[in-house]
């Protein structure tokens, strides 16, 4: 049997199951349970990963959680390898979080359960922003874990924030009410199972032909389908199928563009939301051109490619005049700036007499436009100090990092919490700075906590850190 169909019978005995037709489930899995030594044989096929999630989820549902958890396990420790530091936020790692949650629940540890889907969901926030449909089955199933837990009070925050994006994106009334639905995505008002990526086409469907091609809020539909697939393109970055990754790569571009043509037209060229567009477009201009043209970019004395460039200060320009220089969507286009900044560029900086990388100018505008516009202890300027951090980092600047890093962990212990996966992150990047330093007995007691707080999750020391 190949590949695909695994997955796909798999995904609908787990579907049907949701849905209270146990009876059909129950026998969709014991056929997939005669297949499971052939699994072993599809490892090396070109989409390995894709089947060991199958495989792991078949291995939950039938009551073997050991062997399915080794199979995770082994998907994050790869994930964490090939980053060198923490598991970066791609499709794999989300999806290995979500699988080991539902490991958690099946052997009735409900806080573990929650923990890991709340760094599942923390991930999704990471890529995709705080209202895109791809965190609907996350915010639910924590809602739900929390529920659990009796924590109805928070539990009950998320469902309503889950409930705001989807009226947002499927239109109020539209969406389905069902807590607890699975991470990929949400059941509608007949029962019909919708994945996140669906979602995103649908929204982009019915506002198509309710609100005419003209319609801004189109665009902004056509921005989150966009997303979606960038988020799974990743998936296909280390395997033999380019060919996957350069299909979801060519529908991310077209679909910017659509959205870029859309707000043009019907908003202006010197609207903010163009701005967003031209955002857009330049953050995926390097990935793309390439597989578009035969001729390498054109590029600037840095080596970065013009394109990008031009099109993140044509954004900087529009939302300056727009909403003011103090906006935090002029904080935004600074961070893409600084992104392309090369490694080797240097301005002067303000005092001292010395020079500093060319990034670290404009990451300290959008920190101090953040902390006007949202308040000192905002998650966003969490971020910007974290950014500065690792300039100054790089540049050899570690006493001022230092101090840097401390203020993003505190920021983030107060609004996100102790235990979630954005404080694992700097938790992580401050014990490394401490170790730099030599100072080593802190360095060690920051790695002890990190380490902790990765045992509640995962279960045991899991080698992240």
């Amino acid at each position: 049997m190949a590949p695909r169909v695994v997955i796909v019978r798999n995904n609908l005995a787990a579907t049907w199951e949701a849905q209270g037709r146990s009876g059909d489930a129950e026998r969709m899995y014991q056929d997939l349970v005669e297949l499971w030594p052939r699994l072993a044989l599809l490892a090396d096929q070109p989409e390995p990963v894709v089947v060991e999630f199958a495989a792991a989820r078949l291995l939950a549902a039938r009551g073997a959680h050991d062997p399915a958890e080794a199979i995770v396990r082994r998907v994050l420790q790869e994930a964490s390898d090939a980053s060198r530091f923490f598991p970066p936020a791609t499709a794999d790692v989300v999806e290995a979080l979500d699988v080991l949650a539902d490991i958690h629940v099946g052997r009735g540890e409900a806080e573990r359960a929650c923990l890991t889907a709340r760094w599942a969901l923390g991930l999704r926030e990471t890529v995709f922003g705080p209202d895109h449909p791809a965190l609907l089955g996350a915010l639910r199933r924590v809602a739900h874990l929390l529920g659990v837990l009796g924590e109805s009070a928070a539990g009950d925050c998320h469902e309503a924030r889950a409930r705001r994006i989807e009226g947002a994106a499927l239109g109020e009334g539209a969406a389905g009410t069902v807590t607890g639905a699975p991470p990929a995505g949400i059941w509608d008002s007949r029962g019909r199972w919708i994945p996140a990526g669906a979602v995103c086409e649908r929204a982009v469907a019915m506002r198509t032909r309710r609100l005419r091609r003209s319609s801004g809020d189109l665009a902004e539909r056509l921005d989150q389908l966009a997303a979606s697939h960038q988020f799974y393109a990743d998936r296909w970055l280390n395997v033999s199928k380019d060919w996957r990754r350069r299909e979801h790569e060519h529908e991310v571009q077209r679909l910017y563009e659509r959205a870029f043509r859309i707000r043009r037209i019907h908003l202006g060229p010197r609207h903010p939301d163009v701005g967003t567009s031209l955002d857009h477009r330049a953050a995926v201009e390097p990935r793309t051109y390439a597989i578009r043209f035969t001729v390498p970019p054109v590029s600037d004395a840095s080596g970065i490619s013009a394109m990008p460039r031009r099109l993140y200060q044509q954004a900087l320009a529009i939302r300056e005049a727009a909403l003011g220089p103090e906006d935090p969507a002029v904080a935004v286009s600074l961070h893409n700036l600084a992104s392309l900044c090369g490694d080797d560029e240097r301005v002067a900086a303000a005092e001292g007499g010395r020079s500093e990388p060319a990034r670290c100018p404009l990451y300290r505008r959008a920190l101090a436009i953040r902390e006007a516009a949202l308040g000192p202890d905002h998650p966003a300027v969490a971020e910007a100090l974290l950014c500065l951090a690792r300039e100054y980092i790089a540049d050899g600047g570690k006493a001022e990092a230092d101090a840097l890093v401390r203020r993003a962990l505190s920021i983030q212990e107060a609004a996100l919490g102790i235990d979630d996966v954005r404080v694992a992150r700097t938790l992580h990047t401050l014990a490394q700075l401490a170790h730099d330093r030599g100072r080593f007995a802190e360095g060690e007691e920051l790695r002890g906590r990190l380490r902790s707080l990765q045992q509640q999750v995962f279960g045991e020391v899991f080698p992240l850190a």
